[in-house]
């Protein structure tokens, strides 16, 4: 089993201890783009708590999460239709190879 990382990084001027499975250069990562979300939300809603900015940040992810999620159905479907014209004729019989030619 791979040993946790552990760093120690700021969120919203606030300290948090995180451990992962990931190399620790990766975690410091995803904690800036944490806090450079949270302090967008922020600037543009001082009235917030960081409760609520912290949920409205989840949100956003989530929800480009889901899009991600349906981006990648498609190109998966468009992948497979491209395979099944390619591979059509081979499986219909067409393009089989007949051996060398005697000449």
């Amino acid at each position: 089993m791979a040993e946790m990382e552990r760093v120690e990084v700021r969120i919203l001027d606030r300290p948090f201890l995180l451990r992962g499975a990931v190399p620790r250069e990766e975690l410091e990562r995803l904690a800036a783009e944490t806090d450079r979300r949270m302090r967008e939300i922020a600037g543009r809603n001082p009235h917030l708590s960081a409760l609520q900015v912290a949920v409205l940040a989840a949100l956003n992810l989530a929800e480009e999460l889901e899009e991600a999620r349906r981006l990648n159905r498609r190109l998966q479907r468009a992948l497979e239709e491209e395979w099944r014209r390619e591979l059509r004729p081979l499986r219909d019989g067409a393009g089989e190879w007949e051996g060398p030619s005697s000449g």
